[in-house]
C-alpha cells in the first residue's frame, strides 16, 4: 500500500494505492469518495469529470502517487488484502 495526501482547493485528499488489486481509492475531506483502475497504462476514474469528459485531475496525481515508499506495517497489509477481497466480489 501507498498513500500520497495533497490539499487542493482548501480540501483534503488522500489517495491509497492498493498495490495487490491495482487499485486507487480516493477520499475526498475524509470520505472514501472515488477509485481509480488500472490495466496496463490505461486508467479509469470513477469521478463524475471522468465520466462526463473523459478525464480528470485525480489521474494526473498517479506518478506521485507510485513514488512514495510502500507501507510495509501489518495494518497496510490487512487493508490490502481487504481491498483485494472486496473488488474481487465487485468484479
Amino acid at each position: 500500500m501507498k498513500i500520497l495526501e495533497i490539499t487542493r482547493k482548501s480540501i483534503d485528499y488522500e489517495f491509497r494505492l492498493l498495490e495487490q488489486c491495482r487499485v486507487i481509492e480516493v477520499s475526498k475531506g475524509g470520505h472514501f469518495t472515488y477509485e481509480i483502475r488500472w490495466k496496463t497504462s490505461f486508467f479509469q476514474c470513477s469521478c463524475p469529470g471522468a465520466r462526463y469528459h473523459g478525464k480528470c485531475w485525480h489521474c494526473t496525481m498517479i506518478g506521485a502517487l507510485k513514488k512514495q515508499v510502500t507501507i510495509n506495517e501489518p495494518w497496510a497489509e490487512w487493508a490490502e488484502e481487504a481491498g483485494r477481497m472486496m473488488y474481487e466480489r465487485m468484479g
